[in-house]
C-alpha cells in the first residue's frame, strides 16, 4: 500500500477508531503528501478508555495531518468539512455495521460508501478497502466464501462506478504504531490475519464508446452513390480500426508478422487500404471453407443517388467499396476497385483448395424444403447440401471444414453450398434481391488484384466481418493478415517451400507459447477431396481433444488469369490471444486506455528489426461480477436463426454479455427455445440494476426483430 500511496498528493482516511493506522501511515509517507483522517464519532464521544487516542491525534496534528470528527463514510456529500475537496486516495479499513449475520447491512454500507466516494476522488484516484478474510467474496480470499455468504465487494463497488484493479494482503505488522480496535472500541478486536486490501479505480461509463456511432455506410457503384445500413450490432465499433492504433496488441502482432515475412520473402508489395473495400457486392464475394455463408453480414441499400459519368472508360464494369478506415455516415470520396471478371471466375475453377461459395439464404416465410430442391439435386447449376451447424460459427476459427451433426436440436437451419471448386453465386437478401455484404475475408478480392504479367508477392492486413455467436473467443469483427505468392510456372503446384516459410513465420511469433503445424483438411461432409490446409497451434496442458488445438490461419492455392498463387491467412485475433494469454477477446475492443497502455513501454523498446518482447495482457478489472438470466420464447415460424438472435443481443448490450448458451427446447404443438445469457463486463462496472434493465431490453428486441414470443 505504501508504494501506491507515495505518489499521491492527498489522502483521505475514513472510519478510523484510535488513529493508530493513520499515525503509522503518516510516518511512512513523504511530508509532501497531504493527509486528512477522520472517525465516525463526534469529538465528545471519543472513547476515554484508550489513553493512546489523544496521543495519536496530537502526533498526527504535529506532523501536519488534519483530523476530522463525525464523518459518515456513507454521507460524504453532506460533510461540510470535506466540501469541494478532491483526493487521490481514499482508505477505509475494516468497515462494519456491528453485530453478527448482518451481511445484507454490510453490503448496503459498502454500496453507499462507493456511491458517495466517487465525487471525492480524482479521476485517476484509488479506493483502498480492507476487509477481513472471506468478506470480500473474491478468489483473493483464502479460503473463499460462497458468493451469497460474502459482502460482494466488487458488486457493491459497481454501484459507485468502480472496478477492482488489485488485491494485496494486509499485514498489520508493517505498521508499527497500528493496533486493532474492536467494534465501537470494545475489547474484542478484529481478526486481521489473512485480511485483504482491495484497490478500486474508476470505471469508464457503462455505455461509453471510443468513436462516433455511424448508422449508415456509403459506397459507390457504376452510376450510383449508394447508402447502406450499418448492422446495428456493429454500430459502436465499425469505425474503429485496431490495426491502426499504436501499441495495440493486434497492431503489434501484425507488425511482427510483417517483420518475419520480410525476413523470409523477397520483393513483397503491401496492398494499400483503398484496394481493400469493406463493402462488397454479394455476387462478387467468395468465401473459404473456414466459415459458412450464414456468417455473412448483409447490408441493405437505404437510398441511391445517380451519378453522371464523366468518363465511361474509367467506370465501365467497375464497382467501388468503402475503403478500410474510411467508413462514414456521409458521402465521401471513394476509390474504385474492379470486381471479379468472368475470366477470373474461370481461372478460379481448377483451384486445388476447397472453397465454400455463397449459399442461398432461406427467405422469410420459407422452410428449407420450400427454398431448395431435394437434398443432393442440382439447382441453378449448383449443388445445395444441408448439414451446416445450426449455431453458425462455433470456435475460435469460426468454423472448420469438418461439418458435424451434433446440434440437430439447437437453433436455425441455414442452407449452403459445399464444393471442392470455387463457385460464384449472388446471395439473396430477405426480399430475394441481390444486395451487399461486409467483407468476410481478405481473400475475397485477391483474384482480381493480380492483373500484371509479372506479379510480385503481396501482403495485406485488415478487418473482416462475420456474424457469430457470443462467447469469450468470438467477435463479429476479426483481423486478418493475408500473404499471396505467385507459383513459378515451372514448379507445378508444389507447396512445400511456401509451407515451410509460412510455418517459420508462425512459429517465430508463437515459439515461446508452443509448436505450430500445418494440417491438411481432407474430408468434407459431401465426400469431396479438400487440399486446403490449416495452421494449427498446439495448446499445451489441455487434456480435452476438442480443446488441444487452435486454428490460427489458413493455407491454400487459388488460380487467376491462368496463374497459380499460394496464399496464407493468419487470424491475428487468435494469435494475439495466444501470444498475450488473453481469455476474453472483448479486451481487445475495450475503450479503457489503461488496458492498452501496458503495451506502450514494450513496443517502444522494440524496433522494426527486433522481435516483439514477451508480455502477457493483464486483466485490468479483476473478478467482475456475473449475472445470469434465462430467456425462453415460442417460435411461430421455422425461420429462427441463432446468429440473428445473438446479433439482436449485441445490438442492445454491446460488449456486456460474456456468453449465450442454448439450454433446451420444448415442443407442445409449437417449439420453444431456452437460452442462458451470462452478463459480465470485462472492463466496466456493471450493477444488477443495470443488467435487469438490459435484459428487459433484450426481451423486447428479440420480440420485435425476430418475431418470437418471449415467455
Amino acid at each position: 500500500m505504501q508504494s501506491l500511496l507515495s505518489g499521491c498528493a492527498s489522502i483521505l482516511l475514513l472510519g478510523e477508531a484510535n488513529f493508530s493506522f493513520s499515525l503509522s501511515l503518516r510516518k511512512m509517507l513523504p511530508p509532501s503528501v497531504t493527509m486528512v483522517t477522520s472517525c465516525y464519532q463526534s469529538e465528545d464521544r471519543i472513547p476515554s478508555n484508550d489513553p493512546g487516542i489523544p496521543e495519536n491525534i496530537a502526533q498526527l496534528q504535529s506532523l501536519g495531518a488534519r483530523v476530522l470528527y463525525g464523518v459518515d463514510a456513507t454521507q460524504l456529500g453532506q460533510c461540510s468539512s470535506l466540501e469541494g475537496a478532491i483526493y487521490d486516495a481514499v482508505i477505509f479499513n475494516f468497515p462494519h455495521v456491528g453485530g453478527k449475520s448482518n451481511i445484507g447491512k454490510n453490503r448496503e454500507l459498502l454500496k453507499q460508501f462507493f456511491e458517495c466516494c466517487f465525487d471525492r476522488l480524482s479521476p485517476s484516484g484509488q479506493v483502498f478497502l480492507t476487509l477481513c478474510t472471506g468478506q470480500g467474496g473474491t478468489p483473493a480470499d483464502k479460503p473463499q466464501r460462497k458468493w451469497a455468504d460474502s459482502w460482494q465487494a466488487v458488486a457493491m463497488a459497481a454501484w459507485g462506478s468502480f472496478i477492482l484493479t488489485r488485491t494485496m494482503p494486509f499485514c498489520a505488522e508493517d505498521y508499527k504504531e497500528y493496533y486493532c480496535t474492536g467494534y465501537r472500541s470494545q475489547s474484542k478486536h478484529f481478526l486481521t490475519q489473512n485480511a485483504i486490501t482491495h484497490v478500486f479505480e474508476r470505471s469508464r461509463e457503462l455505455l461509453d464508446q471510443p468513436c462516433p456511432i455511424p448508422r449508415e455506410l456509403t459506397l459507390r457503384t457504376d452510376q450510383e452513390m449508394s447508402t447502406v445500413q450499418c448492422p446495428t450490432d456493429l454500430c459502436r465499433v465499425i469505425n474503429r480500426d485496431l490495426l491502426s492504433e499504436p501499441h495495440h496488441p493486434l497492431a503489434l502482432v501484425s507488425a511482427e508478422i510483417h517483420r518475419l515475412i520480410n525476413e523470409g520473402f523477397a520483393d513483397t508489395t503491401f496492398l494499400q487500404a483503398e484496394e481493400q473495400p469493406l463493402v462488397l457486392n454479394a455476387g462478387e464475394v467468395i468465401t473459404t471453407g473456414h466459415f459458412s455463408p450464414s456468417e455473412l453480414y448483409h447490408v441493405d441499400v437505404v437510398r441511391t443517388k445517380h451519378i453522371q459519368q464523366q468518363d465511361s472508360s474509367h467506370c465501365s464494369n467497375r464497382s467501388v467499396g468503402v475503403p478500410q478506415g474510411a467508413v462514414h455516415s456521409t458521402t465521401t470520396e471513394l476509390h474504385k476497385q474492379p470486381p471479379l471478371s468472368p475470366e477470373d471466375v474461370q481461372g478460379l475453377l481448377p483451384c486445388t483448395c476447397a472453397v465454400t461459395a455463397l449459399g442461398k439464404m432461406v427467405t422469410d416465410g420459407q422452410s428449407d424444403k420450400d427454398s431448395m430442391s431435394d437434398r443432393g439435386e442440382k439447382q441453378d447449376g449448383l449443388l445445395y447440401l444441408e448439414g451446416h451447424s445450426k449455431h453458425g460459427n462455433t470456435g475460435t476459427e469460426q468454423s472448420s471444414c469438418q461439418h458435424t451433426e451434433d446440434s440437430e436440436s439447437n437453433g436455425p437451419h441455414v442452407t449452403g453450398i459445399t464444393s471442392a471448386e470455387v463457385q460464384i453465386s449472388p446471395c439473396l437478401s430477405k426480399h430475394g434481391k441481390s444486395n451487399y455484404v461486409l467483407r468476410p475475408t481478405l481473400l475475397s478480392r485477391a483474384p482480381g488484384i493480380f492483373r500484371k504479367e509479372d506479379p510480385q508477392p503481396l501482403y495485406a492486413s485488415g478487418r473482416v466481418f462475420r456474424r457469430c455467436g457470443i462467447r469469450p473467443e468470438l467477435y463479429p469483427i476479426l483481423h486478418q493478415y493475408l500473404m499471396v505468392v505467385p507459383i513459378p510456372k515451372d514448379s507445378g503446384t508444389s507447396s512445400e517451400d511456401f509451407k515451410e516459410k509460412v510455418s517459420r513465420v508462425s512459429a517465430g511469433l508463437l515459439q515461446e507459447k508452443g509448436p505450430v503445424s500445418i494440417e491438411d483438411c481432407h474430408s468434407c461432409q459431401d465426400g469431396s477431396i479438400n487440399n486446403r490446409s490449416s495452421l494449427v497451434f498446439k495448446v499445451e496442458g489441455s487434456n480435452e481433444p476438442s480443446q488441444n488445438t487452435l486454428t490460427i490461419g489458413e493455407f491454400g492455392i487459388f488460380h487467376s488469369e491462368g496463374g497459380g498463387y499460394h496464399y496464407c491467412i493468419w487470424n491475428l485475433d487468435t494469435m494475439a490471444m495466444v501470444k498475450y494469454s488473453v481469455e476474453d477477446i472483448r479486451l481487445f475492443w475495450s475503450a479503457d486506455d489503461r488496458i492498452v497502455a501496458q503495451f506502450s513501454k514494450s513496443a517502444e523498446m522494440c524496433s522494426e528489426s527486433q522481435p516483439l518482447l514477451e508480455h502477457s495482457m493483464q486483466v485490468y478489472s479483476l473478478h467482475p461480477p456475473t449475472y445470469t438470466y434465462d430467456v425462453s420464447f415460442w417460435l411461430h415460424e421455422d425461420t429462427f436463426d441463432e446468429l440473428d438472435f445473438c446479433s439482436a443481443i449485441r445490438s442492445v448490450t454491446f460488449d456486456l454479455v460474456r456468453e449465450v448458451r442454448f439450454l433446451s427446447q420444448y415442443i407442445n404443438r409449437e417449439i420453444s427455445y431456452l437460452y442462458r445469457i451470462v452478463y459480465q463486463s470485462c472492463d466496466r462496472a456493471l450493477t444488477k440494476k443495470a443488467v435487469t434493465q438490459l435484459h428487459l431490453d433484450v426481451r423486447e428486441a428479440i420480440n420485435k426483430r425476430l418475431g418470437v414470443e418471449a415467455r
